[in-house]
């Protein structure tokens, strides 16, 4: 048979579409960068700002003079015994820095607001998290969740962000070993001992919502009781507490028996357990909110008043000490790079309104045009218009 000459034309939309979504990623990196570098210099200037008020307090209470100047003749660096020399070793001797930060933002109910907002959000972020990191097979998830309580939750969250938008899904098997020469050799030395320790599960298992739901129960219990344990020997534990079960979430998926999970061949078979999950996470937040309510309600005031009463309390606790300042801007900030996050991601309100609120039904709808979908479009456009 004679040779058929195909009269076929090049067509460049593909790689036009995928050069614009590089593109697109690039720069959201380089923004949850950017957050991260501010979430991390706002952590510092706080952190910076509570110690040394922390330090003042304590040197007045002793009688110990404070330097004049860090250098010089009556510097506080100065070599030998002094007036006016820093005392560290005694200050962080006396002083239980981190007992006292978490009284003070549980101490009032304006400083508490603030507090069980980023508790709340700690405990969504980590569900989210573990489900996300686990479909993506990132490893070391315990360091974003580690970084989130010993720097604050924006950080952490922007770095996951980072990861997330650079990681295919899912990444290979063999990722470590592909990546072995740029991770520590202590840290991969410690993942390789966990994994040995902690088998891992076939791919596509997730553990049932009634597992989750007895975490996240548990989580929830334990910032409902941080007001009420104030002033109390149980204060420090109650506090830990609401540190360490997010943690759980991370390693519950590799703890727990086969049969208390499913194992989904298809990705999409998952979204209706992590729906119920964010649920839950949505009615117990809520009512938390609803709960703190009642210290600002003013009888003599229209609602009105009793709302912009509240708010101004709120946001005036922001100035009143360096750990609510802390906290606030954390969460200023968090709320920030979430909200450029669902901008980005292609999703639509109405799909995060049915995960939020329970028994709000589903319904089949087309997948909303986020921003990358916009882009993707506008450059088949223009392509197509060349072509022809």
């Amino acid at each position: 048979m004679a040779p058929v000459p195909l009269d076929s034309s090049t067509s460049y939309i593909p790689t036009a579409v995928a050069g614009a979504h590089l593109s697109a990623i690039v720069g959201h990196v380089h923004t949850f960068s950017v957050l991260a570098i501010l979430s991390l210099i706002t952590a510092d200037f706080f952190g910076l700002k509570f110690s040394s008020l922390s330090y003042r307090v304590w040197a007045a209470e002793r009688g110990v003079s404070s330097p004049e100047s860090l250098i010089g003749d009556k510097g506080a660096f100065r070599a030998g015994e002094h007036p006016g020399r820093f005392y560290f070793v005694r200050w962080l001797y006396d002083t239980p820095l981190y007992r006292d930060f978490l009284e003070i933002v549980a101490e009032k109910a304006r400083h508490f607001w603030w507090s069980q907002q980023i508790n709340l959000g700690l405990i969504s972020w980590s569900t989210y998290l573990a489900l996300e990191g686990q479909r993506r097979n990132i490893s070391n998830l315990w360091a974003f969740l580690a970084l989130a309580q010993m720097v604050n939750l924006s950080y952490a969250q922007n770095l996951f962000f980072v990861a997330v938008l650079l990681t295919p899904v899912p990444l290979p098997e063999n990722v470590r070993d592909l990546t072995r020469g740029s991770v520590p050799v202590t840290l991969s030395r410690f993942s390789h001992s966990l994994d040995r320790m902690i088998p891992k599960k076939q791919v596509g298992f997730v553990p049932k919502p009634a597992i989750y739901m007895t975490l996240l129960v548990t989580s929830f219990a334990t910032v409902f009781l941080i007001p009420y344990s104030a002033n109390t020997t149980a204060f420090l534990n109650v506090s830990i507490l609401t540190k360490i079960l997010p943690f759980f979430l991370l390693i519950l998926p590799y703890v727990i028996p086969v049969g208390w999970g499913n194992i989904s061949t298809n990705p999409h078979d998952s979204h209706s357990t992590y729906i119920t999950l964010f649920r839950i996470i949505s009615t117990f937040s809520t009512a938390l909110h609803l709960n703190l309510l009642h210290p600002f309600k003013e009888e003599h005031l229209t609602v009105i008043g009793r709302g912009s009463v509240a708010f101004g309390r709120i946001f005036g606790a922001m100035g009143e000490h360096p750990a609510v300042g802390f906290v606030a801007n954390d969460l200023i900030l968090t709320g920030l790079s979430l909200g450029y996050w669902g901008a980005i991601r292609d999703l639509d309100a109405t799909d995060m309104l049915r995960s939020s609120i329970p028994f709000m039904s589903r319904t089949k709808t087309g997948p909303s045009k986020g921003l990358l979908g916009s882009i993707a479009g506008t450059i088949k456009t223009e392509a197509k218009a060349v072509i022809a």
